[in-house]
């Protein structure tokens, strides 16, 4: 039964029981013309054998079910798309395009044995207004005449799942339009995996390259706009494992990580007004001596990168990432390709990046600053032919980053201006040789005059520190007041530096719910706030600029002071005509310390009618308190406080006082420290003319907790006279 659809010739040949050299010939489909109606290729029907051309018409979809072979006769077939083509294959059961010669699939359609080679047949071709969706299809042995088994001229290419492989030469050529290639394997082509240097938008996403012959792919971003990640091609095989980019930028574009490295062949330059942004991660290889990076006028190159996402400029030799030359046995080394430069206002900015094995050129550099601006962090700048970086002119900042095995100088300046180089490693902790101002630097690493290199660092920052600090020791807690403890240790060593400590605390001599307090850069931190009369237990832990921590410090207890120091008894009487007063009587030979005592105390009052009047005895009133002083001998004691029933005792040793070592201070110290107990104050803590070892003390002036007491007491009124 024979059936016509417009131009196009639809019929079944049967081929039985006949037995050619080649062995028997399959059924087939033949198909050709034009398809002006929406059309579905079945199984039933396959092998579809293209004997010439074959065009979907614009507004007309053809559905090619999972299974189906199609096989194209020439060199001359092709299938070209002005409407849809829906290839909708499973992983089990692809949908094949290939040539009439292979009998892999499909059988032995053309019942001789002629091998089946690439360029058999040749291409998918979409115009624009068309649409290719291939899912699961597995597309070779195309790209006749250099169009690649598969051509975009401004259509739309979804190709998802397939294989694209075997093409005389570029698996896919792309001149406009979109194409959209995912989880795909693009291998063994006659050129390119894919060759995309015209316009349009191509995105290349978790896809597998292999053994194609040039380069995994080629693209100019002059007009095109190129997104990729997570593509892949393994190390066996021939061509250059990596992307080739041609020409230069045409907008603002990024070159994104991936499992390929990006390769300039030759020059390429960010044009004036665009930015290249080179993300985290991402590598970019040199092919030769002429190739080089150039940021053009008014135009800006970013690639900063992270600790643990490096961004690499190196030789095509580098098997960073991959072995992207093909060739196992190549060596990198300096002046394997140009330089990375700038014109004038143009801007570059390098953090956690490499660059290395440049210097190629006339600049024998890896980068020469021809009057932009190189911003240059945490990076590591080796290998350059002559020169790691060359400062013609502009301005150069290079800080934390390392430098080292560049063949004449780490940095040369022939510009006579100085340029800023501090805070760098320059391949040995003695610095870069310099005979003006590093005579005992390294000579393997030297830099010009003009460069400002001093500080230099004696480590490289560029290796990811993961040495901890050792940890803080003798830890101990020291009481200040009733609100304030401080703690303090023996600081900690690290490779590099501490960066600073960690305070906890609990509340208990026993705690473990140990809380964080605070974070200290020094070894000691001042505890305020605290509560009176509680247990605090402390520990400390050390990091560093890399938050590498230490092990706990010994744990240390520390208890804040009562709130008051108050004893149960005191000289203090009541008049009612003069309030709470001490009259005292008697006499001694220390009037002067004596007397500074009685000053001291009687300076607290804030009123004639507040606080506690000391005054000499006399006929108006009783004796509260009595002064006097004798020889006790070598009791311990240098004064002493003596509560009666009747007016209390204050003694004076003279044993003490009279010896030429006791000072005034020594004396004073004693008499204040006596008529606080008069006072009704009990022994308080260090600072204070109160606190309980007074022996040889010359403090003379009342501390914070003297005064706290003493308004506690007769200013606020809070105790009673006994």
């Amino acid at each position: 039964m024979k059936r016509f659809l417009s131009l196009f010739l639809f019929s079944f040949v049967f081929v039985l029981g006949m037995f050619l050299p080649a062995g028997s010939v399959f059924a087939y489909t033949p198909v050709s013309g034009n398809i002006s109606v929406n059309t579905t290729w079945t199984t039933a029907g396959s092998v579809y054998v293209v004997e010439s051309d074959v065009t979907i018409n614009s507004g007309v979809t053809l559905t090619i079910d999972p299974g189906v072979v199609v096989k194209f006769k020439a060199t001359t077939t092709s299938m070209i798309v002005d409407g849809t083509v829906n290839a909708n294959g499973t992983e089990n059961s692809p949908v094949y395009f290939t040539s009439y010669k292979d009998d892999t699939v499909g059988g032995d359609t053309d019942g001789v044995s002629a091998p089946v080679q690439p360029g058999n047949w040749g291409r998918i071709q979409v115009w624009t207004g068309g649409q290719v969706n291939l899912h699961y299809a597995i597309v070779r042995y195309g790209g006749s005449y250099t169009y690649g088994n598969l051509y975009n001229y401004g259509g739309t290419f979804n190709v998802e799942n397939t294989t694209i492989a075997s093409s005389s030469a570029s698996g896919i050529l792309h001149s406009s339009g979109t194409l959209n290639v995912a989880t795909s394997t693009i291998a063994d082509n006659g050129t390119y995996g894919i060759n995309a240097q015209s316009s349009g938008t191509v995105s290349i996403t978790g896809s597998t390259f292999s053994n194609n012959a040039t380069a995994a792919g080629i693209f100019n971003l002059s007009y095109l706009t190129l997104t990729n990640s997570g593509n892949s091609n393994p190390d066996i095989g021939y061509g250059k494992r990596g992307f080739v980019m041609q020409g230069g930028t045409g907008r603002n574009t990024t070159w994104s990580a991936d499992g390929l490295p990006y390769i300039i062949s030759g020059g390429y330059t960010v044009n004036y007004g665009h930015t290249l942004t080179v993300s985290p991660g991402a590598v970019v290889k040199f092919e030769n001596n002429s190739a080089y990076l150039q940021v053009g006028y008014n135009a800006a190159l970013t690639a900063n990168g992270d600790s643990t996402h490096q961004i690499y400029f190196t030789s095509i030799k580098d098997d960073v990432l991959n072995d992207t030359d093909s060739s196992a046995t190549t060596t990198p080394e300096g002046g394997n390709w140009g330089r990375i430069t700038t014109a004038s206002n143009g801007t570059v900015n390098f953090s956690y990046a490499t660059i290395r094995y440049g210097g190629g050129d006339y600049y024998a550099a890896n980068i020469y600053n021809n009057g932009g601006t190189f911003t240059i962090s945490t990076s590591t700048i080796s290998n350059g032919y002559s020169y790691g970086i060359r400062h013609g002119a502009g301005t150069t900042n290079l800080t934390q980053s390392s430098l080292f095995g560049n063949g004449t100088q780490a940095y040369y300046n022939p510009s006579l201006a100085t340029t800023t180089a501090t805070n760098n490693y320059w391949g040995s902790s003695s610095g870069p040789y310099n005979a003006k101002y590093n005579p005992t630097g390294d000579h393997n690493n030297e830099v010009s005059d003009y460069v400002s290199f001093i500080p230099f660092l004696t480590y490289d920052p560029t290796i990811p520190d993961i040495i901890a600090p050792s940890d803080p020791e003798d830890l101990t807690a020291i009481t200040i007041s009733p609100s304030h403890i401080d703690i303090d240790w023996a600081g900690s060593n690290d490779n590099r530096s501490v960066a600073g400590y960690r305070v906890e605390r609990c509340n208990g001599s026993v705690c473990s719910d140990f809380a964080f307090v605070a974070t200290s850069t020094v070894s000691e931190y001042s505890d305020t706030g605290l509560t009176a009369s509680t247990t605090y237990r402390y520990r400390v832990l050390a990091f560093d600029e890399a938050n590498n921590w230490s092990d706990y410090s010994n744990t240390a207890n520390g208890t804040t002071y009562k709130l008051h120091y108050i004893n149960d008894w005191n000289s203090v009487d009541h008049d009612s005509e003069h309030g709470k007063e001490i009259r005292w009587d008697g006499s001694t030979k220390y009037s002067t310390a004596w007397n500074y005592a009685i000053d001291t105390w009687n300076n607290l009052r804030t009123s004639t009618s507040s606080g506690i009047l000391i005054a000499n005895d006399d006929i108006y009133h009783y004796e509260d308190l009595t002064i006097s002083n004798d020889n006790f001998g070598q009791s311990g004691w240098a004064g002493q406080y003596v509560p009666n029933i009747g007016a209390d005792d204050i003694e004076l040793n003279e044993y003490y006082f009279d010896q030429e070592s006791f000072t005034d201070e020594n004396k004073k110290h004693v008499a204040i420290h006596e008529l606080g107990h008069a006072l009704g104050l009990d022994h308080s803590y260090d600072g204070n003319i109160m606190y309980a070892y007074v022996f040889m003390d010359e403090q003379t002036t009342l501390g914070d907790q003297d005064t706290t007491d003493y308004t506690y007491c007769w200013i606020d009124m809070n105790c009673q006279e006994y």
